[in-house]
């Protein structure tokens, strides 16, 4: 009866942390959507800017256009 107990015990445990994975996983993925969509504007920003004569974009954009496509 003591290892139903335990075992009981121990579900709960585990169940719990697996919600809490998964709410952190959510998190991350938000997170990760809301970085994917900032990496576009300035994707966005840096061709209009081409479009129009200015300024080469420098390397940084480059960079987050690099990480916006393994997203």
């Amino acid at each position: 009866m003591e290892n139903i107990s335990q075992l009981s015990a121990v579900t709960e445990e585990v169940t719990a942390n697996a919600e809490q994975v998964h709410t952190m996983s959510q998190n991350n993925l938000d997170c990760a959507e809301q970085v994917k969509t900032a990496v576009e504007h300035i994707r966005s920003t840096t061709d209009e800017m081409g479009n129009a004569g200015g300024v080469n974009p420098p390397a940084f954009f480059d960079l987050t256009i690099s990480i916006s496509n393994r997203l």
